[in-house]
C-alpha cells in the first residue's frame, strides 16, 4: 500500500478461508484463485469499483 503514492484511492481487502488449494502454485486453484470463495472476492472488487471511497 504505501508504494501506492500515485494513486488517489485505494484499500486493501483480505480474505481468508477458501481452499484446498492444489496444482501449480500460479493456476486458478491454487491460493492465488481463491478457491470457493470466488463469488465473495467478486462481489468485494465490484462493490470497491462502484464506490471506490468506501
Amino acid at each position: 500500500m504505501k508504494g501506492l503514492k500515485n494513486s488517489p484511492v485505494k484499500k486493501l481487502m483480505m480474505i481468508t478461508g477458501g481452499g484446498p488449494a492444489s496444482g501449480d502454485p500460479c493456476e486458478s486453484y491454487h491460493y492465488h484463485g481463491y478457491i470457493g470463495q470466488e463469488k465473495e472476492v467478486v462481489d468485494q472488487i465490484a462493490a470497491w469499483m462502484h464506490h471506490p471511497a468506501s
